[in-house]
């Protein structure tokens, strides 16, 4: 455990002269720097837009000036949440009454745009599907720059690449449990929490893990593989001597993954490829497992080169009976970096 505790000091370069022995707790020192334009830029960069609609000239980004007009004409963003808090469980995964909102401006107006200001999962299926909610953002929690980050991505001061990081289900009752308002909640799921859950019961889905839009278009190339370890591909388990961890050729990369992204659109863009990987029946496995993920900023023709290193550890599932990790023999999937349930063989 204290091993566990102390590594992330070492893994990000901290036992530098830089950081003091000792200090005097009273020295001033300004901690906020430039805080508001440093999140400022990392929520523009991680805010998602998950639906948008230009047909008929709707849909983001919108145009300026910066006014939004009122009432119901042109393009009017309504902001809706769900309530969450510190110190407790979530006891709502949707709100009737903004739901209604979000219905009751869509009557209204032809290009209602949503803008859902949460902590985590929230249910949309209430209005996601009517023809005047043009478009989705959806943005996390931040902070006070919130209102700025918001504004930037409306009006296309920043060109969204967020990829969301919860699978978003059309029913909570398509989640593996249920809110629970009890002393003591059992969760029996295991590790088949989220997509894992969700791609096991093979259930529709709203929006998938992983699935975020831009305001440029993306297309990837071919998808090739190339063992980089055959001789330690070879044995089903780790054989190195110990090391921390595990043993030590339980980190050595086996396996390379390879494709291209280009930008296609006329802005530029920024693109999160991601890979995941299908294990055989024989390891018992999730249906499908997010092995890396990589951001690539592209101009416009531009075209990317993406490479993923698979390790031992990340083709590996846990051999209960032999109390070992262990590589299951067979040909392994690898769905492709667009978000799709689909896979091709690799």
């Amino acid at each position: 455990m204290a091993i566990r505790s102390v590594l992330p000091y070492y893994f990000v370069g901290l036992n530098t002269s830089d950081m003091p022995a000792s200090t005097n707790y009273n020295t001033y020192r300004n901690v906020r720097g430039n805080h508001s334009s440093l999140i400022r830029k990392i929520g523009g960069d991680g805010i998602g837009l998950l639906k948008n609609d230009n047909t008929s000239g709707g849909g983001l980004p919108l145009n300026k000036p910066h006014p939004i007009p009122y009432p119901f004409v042109g393009r009017l963003p309504r902001f809706i949440n769900s309530w969450s808090e510190e110190g407790a469980d979530r006891s709502e995964l949707s709100n009737t009454d903004q739901d209604n909102l979000v219905l009751t401006v869509a009557e209204n107006c032809n290009n209602t745009i949503a803008v859902v200001h949460v902590s985590s999962s929230r249910a949309l299926e209430a209005w996601i599907e009517n023809g005047n909610t043009t478009a989705l953002i959806y943005s996390g929690l931040f902070g006070q720059e919130s209102g700025n980050i918001i504004a930037d991505s409306l009006y296309g001061d920043v060109n969204l690449s967020g990829k969301w990081i919860h699978t978003i289900a059309k029913n909570a009752s398509d989640y593996p449990t249920s809110v629970c308002m009890e002393i003591e909640c059992p969760f029996s799921e295991g590790v088949y929490v989220d997509y894992r859950w969700l791609d096991k019961e093979d259930i529709e889905l709203r929006f998938p893990l992983g699935h975020g839009l831009s305001y440029t278009t993306f297309s990837y190339g071919e998808v090739t593989t190339a063992i980089t370890n055959s001789l330690s591909l070879a044995s089903t388990n780790p054989t190195g001597q110990l090391g921390f961890g595990d043993r030590v050729d339980f980190y050595d990369e086996m396996v390379s993954v390879n494709t291209t992204v280009q930008n296609t659109g006329s802005l530029i863009g920024a693109e999160v490829a991601q890979l995941y990987l299908s294990f055989l029946d024989e390891a018992d496995q999730l249906v499908r497992g997010l092995r890396g993920f990589e951001k690539f900023n592209i101009t416009p023709g531009q075209t990317a080169d993406i490479s993923f290193s698979l390790h031992r550890r990340d083709i590996s599932y846990r051999d209960i009976s032999g109390q070992k990790w262990a590589i299951a023999s067979g040909t392994h999937l690898f769905p492709r970096f667009q978000l799709t349930r689909s896979a091709s063989k690799h």
